[in-house]
């Protein structure tokens, strides 16, 4: 994340991507460049090269912040290529005409007051019209517009009222702007309403110069009296707007945090208060993607709202509507719902920006609105995870597999000696520790199952070389609990859950209660040995009501509370095990999708899901890795014992589910009982560790519900080895839903193998050298391919090929240690070509009797060499060089006798 926070920092100072080393882009990103700097080039993120789009000079045009104008004036921000109009010009809507002139009666009309308000930035143009109080936003190729957006409140304590920021209250506009990572941005500044016993609404819209990303924020200031507010929406439009498409409705694809496409109201949202909500309308055909969502979270549930596609007749003809879309902060209309805020007289309540970000890929579009939520949080560049792969000790509850609430001192200490011998070597970090309290709320340890306390605990799982790690929930607390029964006013209310039993929670806004928390939190980091704390419940914490502080909400609590966490723990990570915006900015890592179950298709109904469905839901989120923190897609659990017709994982599944995670770049978190775990299912935990941290990019993610196809560019150096090259991930998930169809339709090929025949181009790959392809789970060598290539995966399983452009003299081509084939675990390679030999340097593990391993790499060698011998450099205990000379093919096998650094020498001679 460091090294993409750097680079996002950069471009604000405007460095390239060029030819020489290569930079990650922010997608669409756009420039004036070329010999003359006449050319509009965008950046695109898939290739890492800006593309040129358009010669404005062979237009009679001039290049100016990445797009063509006109050269009749000079006035880059008032006019771009073909807006100079008679006074009589012909229009059919206000972008036909140059700002500030507005159509009317079908013609460009200037009048005396000015009304109307543009902002530009690379690719599309905002439009405000003051008279309407509402904006427009135009795509310049005039495929796609989205019109009538506004903003709005309602608010409770006297019925259902709503003031929008188009009523016909007063309206003033003021122009600001302002540079960040992104850019020189450029902000129109709306107030409505004069305060006299009205709220006051400021609504800013903004647009980059150099980015497709436009912001709407919110902000109410309440009138002499207090006002609950319900549902309030920073981007709206009416029965009347929405986004209109000049394409098929059946090429239009509308994908969100979850799953879904063609439903009769589009809504997504964990609905539990904490989900940063986002939805992606792509529409391939037309080269259009935009991701419309919140920037960071709200009180109550964040959706994004809209009908199902539509046929629409406009004037450029047939075009697909979606209708009454709305970032929605939503609320019910009775004063008692979690949900509500109030506001006391005077008092001031914003609201995170919504975003709208267009690009021309699916990807791309999330990627910007990822960086918007980035940079509302101002996240820190520097900040990493500390802990990218842990064992959660307690992991699996309710399904039969992991310890839950059984976990006590002597599990946890044969669990350890199995970390130890097995994985600790391979990769793995800590051990978070789940169930130790005696009860939520007292900070004391359960001694029946702890009988030797927090300290020893701790200090055997520091013992065993692993960071010591604990799953709280700050704020829970039992109403048996001593601090319930000697200060139940440091409680807060709940709107409790049907099942949940009727707990309470700490009022992290009452002083005292606030200081208790922080005296327990030192106690857990100075006398118990803690570093770092996974946070759990978090839904259920979301729930509060009546803080000492009246206009807290119950997210606004939580967030305070977990700022306490933060602040007291002085540096130690924080994990989060769900509720995704609700530790944004707060947290190193977190879980962005529901907990699975060790299942492929189905969990235990009513408790978990399985395995697809979760992947169906972080394959949305990928964007999000390495720039709001780090994922954790779901619990890499292998064992179950069949129950209500539940089948176990297979291997092939479990490697699946292994690679899935490895390749969507989040921490991975390990669940099983590890004494059940056989040796095929403790090497699929080696094998993809230790964790890389970036994820692959889903190539289909507009054409099927849980993407298939993944590419990962692997260009970071991180044990050494520096040589750029890419891994894609081909998923058979058995059961999918093909969103190229209108509606989808389901596909069902769990007993039939997929072919995927693959081209590079596809790929967003160069496709003008040989590339030479290996297999990661078989181990096979696919040979040097040119253009295209097929891969053979079986139903519900998943295949991993390394792809590395043909050099013309013997390379390194695959590895069997790590998922991703050189970024870990080697070292180094070099090519001496006096000498005619490939050396390659390694930190490889010792196996053990319980799980042996062989560890093999492979060396393609090209024509106009032979293979000769290998030298080796290290403890091994089996060290062995075959030579293929029909495939062409080194395959050299290494057993090490102790875990450490081993060379390896391929000699070569002239062929």
């Amino acid at each position: 994340m460091r090294r993409l926070f750097a680079l996002l920092f950069a471009l604000a100072a405007f460095t390239s991507c060029d030819d020489g080393p290569t930079l990650v882009c922010l997608p669409n990103l756009y420039r004036c460049g070329g010999d003359g700097g006449n050319l509009v080039q965008r950046c695109d993120s898939t290739t890492e090269r800006w593309e040129d789009l358009r010669d404005c000079e062979a237009e009679g045009l001039a290049c100016e912040q990445g797009r063509c104008v006109s050269l009749t004036d000079g006035d880059a921000d008032a006019e771009t290529e073909g807006e100079a109009e008679a006074p009589d010009r012909t229009c059919a809507r206000d972008i036909d005409c140059s700002e500030p002139s507005i159509c009317s009666g079908g013609e460009c009309r200037q009048g005396v007051e000015r009304v109307r308000w543009d902002l530009r930035s690379p690719g599309a143009t905002l439009v405000y019209r003051q008279d309407q109080g509402r904006a427009a936003v135009f795509g310049a190729s005039g495929t796609w517009r989205v019109e009538g957006i506004f903003a709005r409140i309602f608010e409770i304590d006297t019925g259902i009222v709503g003031w929008r920021t188009d009523d016909d209250r007063p309206r003033t506009v003021t122009e600001s702007g302002w540079s960040d990572a992104a850019g020189e941005a450029r902000e129109l500044v709306i107030a409505v309403g004069d305060g006299d016993g009205e709220p006051i609404l400021v609504w800013r819209v903004a647009a980059y110069e150099n980015v497709d990303e436009f912001r709407f924020t919110l902000q109410a200031t309440a009138p002499d009296a207090p006002l609950t507010l319900t549902t309030l929406d920073p981007f709206a439009t009416d029965d009347e707007g929405g986004l209109f498409i000049q394409t098929s409705r059946e090429s239009v694809r509308v994908v969100g945090n979850n799953v879904g496409d063609d439903m009769d109201q589009v809504s997504y949202g964990d609905g539990s208060g904490d989900s940063l909500a986002f939805q992606v309308v792509a529409a391939p055909r037309a080269g259009f993607a935009f991701a419309l969502g919140q920037a960071g979270p709200e009180a109550g549930a964040t959706t994004v709202v809209g009908k199902a596609p539509q046929e629409a007749q406009d004037g450029n003809g047939t075009a697909t509507r979606i209708g009454g879309l709305a970032v929605r902060v939503e609320g019910a209309p009775h004063a008692e719902y979690s949900s509500t805020r109030r506001l006391e007289a005077g008092h001031v309540l914003n609201l995170s920006p919504a975003v709208l970000a267009v690009a021309a890929d699916f990807e791309d579009a999330l990627s910007i609105y990822a960086w918007s939520a980035a940079r509302t949080f101002d996240l820190d560049p520097d900040i990493a995870p500390s802990v990218r792969s842990f064992w959660n000790a307690g992991g699996g509850d309710g399904t039969g597999t992991g310890y839950g609430p059984s976990i006590d001192e002597a599990t946890l200490a044969q669990n350890l000696d199995i970390l130890v011998a097995e994985l600790v070597e391979w990769g793995l970090e800590g051990v978070v520790l789940p169930h130790w309290s005696s009860g939520s709320g007292d900070w004391t340890w359960d001694a029946a199952r702890f009988p030797n306390g927090p300290e020893a605990a701790m200090a055997s799982i520091r013992a065993a070389g692993l960071k010591s790690g604990l799953v709280a929930a700050p704020l829970a607390v039992d109403p048996q609990s001593q601090v319930a029964q000697d200060h139940p006013d440091w409680l807060a209310e709940r709107y409790a859950e049907p099942d949940d039993g009727g707990g309470a929670l700490l009022d992290p806004t009452n002083a005292e209660a606030a200081a208790a928390l922080e005296a327990n939190l030192r106690t857990a980091r100075e006398s118990w040995g803690v570093d770092f704390v996974a946070l759990d419940f978090a839904p259920w914490m979301l729930s509060g009501k009546r803080f000492a502080d009246a206009e807290t909400t119950g997210l606004d609590a939580y967030r305070r509370g977990v700022a306490i966490v933060r602040e007291t723990m002085s540096g130690a990570p924080l994990i989060a095990l769900g509720g995704f915006a609700a530790h944004l900015g707060l947290v190193e890592a977190v879980r962005v999708a529901a907990a699975n179950e060790a299942s492929w298709f189905v969990g235990e109904e009513g408790k978990t899901l399985g395995i697809v469905d979760v992947a169906a839901t972080a394959a949305r989120r990928t964007a999000l890795n390495g720039v709001l923190g780090s994922n954790i897609a779901g619990e890499l659990i292998f064992k179950r014992p069949p129950a209500n017709g539940i089948d176990p994982l297979t291997i092939g599944q479990a490697q699946a589910w292994a690679s899935f995670l490895a390749l969507t770049g989040g921490a991975i978190a390990l669940a099983d009982r590890l004494p059940d775990l056989a040796a095929d299912e403790l090497n699929a935990i080696r094998r993809v560790l230790p964790v890389y941290g970036v994820a692959a990019r889903p190539v289909d993610g507009a054409k099927r519900a849980v993407p298939e196809v993944w590419r990962l560019r692997i260009d970071r150096q991180t044990d050494g080895f520096d040589e750029p090259y890419d891994v894609v991930g081909l998923f058979s998930w058995g059961r999918n839903l093909d969103l190229t169809t209108s509606p989808p339709m389901e596909i069902l090929d769990g007993s039939q193998p997929r072919i995927f025949d693959l081209d590079l181009r596809a790929l967003g790959m160069l496709d003008d050298a040989p590339y030479l392809a290996y297999e990661f789970w078989t181990e096979t060598f696919l040979g040097a391919i040119d253009r295209r290539f097929s891969v053979n995966v079986p139903p519900t399983q998943a295949r991993v090929v390394a792809l590395r452009q043909a050099t013309g003299i013997p390379q390194f081509v695959g590895f069997n240690r790590h998922i991703l084939m050189g970024a870990r675990r080697l070292t180094a390679s070099q090519w001496n070509a006096e000498a005619k030999r490939l050396t390659l340097n390694l930190q490889l593990e010792a196996p053990t009797p319980r799980a042996p391993f062989t560890h093999r790499l492979y060396a393609y060698v090209p024509e106009g060499y032979l293979f000769q011998d290998a030298d080796y450099a290290g403890a091994l205990a089996v060290r062995d060089a075959v030579y293929d000379a029909e495939r062409r093919l080194v395959t050299v096998s290494l057993v090490p006798a102790q875990t450490g650094p081993v060379i390896v020498e391929l000699e070569f001679a002239a062929e």
